[in-house]
């Protein structure tokens, strides 16, 4: 419990409000559900790009990460996404805006039961996010975020 509090306080980066977005803005955002564990398997093939990241504090407490799912979303500014997740849990992802060359943006995972875990970060384009902590039977459930700017649309 007390690694699983740990996890999710280091993935709380930067804390953000909503404020006024860009018309037009879109990003596409991809979003990596990944089991980690202290099964000593190493880091699945699809994950190489993230190792480095997988390698350190808190994510060394594990040696064995395998990717269950990789899914697209497209996002529209201050219009949340519902996102698909296992183990019950349920999701959206947020875009607030542009901010400084960072995307701000709100993770939120629902819990059966539980308190939502929000998380208000910023986010470089291409580079990841992580937030972890999410106890299954087998492991602990890491979700990353990698967003982009996709284009332009009409609001």
């Amino acid at each position: 419990m007390r690694l699983t509090l740990m996890m999710c306080a280091a993935m709380i980066a930067l804390f953000g409000t909503v404020a006024r977005v860009e018309a037009g803005e879109q990003v596409k955002c991809e979003l990596l559900t990944i089991e980690a564990s202290s099964g000593g398997q190493g880091i699945d093939a699809a994950l190489a790009a993230h190792a480095a990241i997988l390698r350190k504090p808190p994510f060394s407490a594990f040696n064995t990460f395998r990717l269950l799912k990789r899914q697209d979303y497209d996002l529209t500014p201050l219009t949340p996404v519902v996102l698909t997740l296992p183990q019950a849990l349920g999701g959206s992802l947020l875009y607030n805006r542009m901010e400084e060359g960072r995307f701000n943006l709100t993770l939120t995972i629902n819990r059966q039961g539980g308190a939502p875990v929000i998380i208000n970060t910023k986010a470089s384009p291409g580079r990841p996010f992580f937030a972890a902590g999410f106890e299954t039977g087998t492991g602990t459930l890491i979700f990353g975020v990698i967003c982009n700017r996709s284009g332009t649309v009409e609001l």
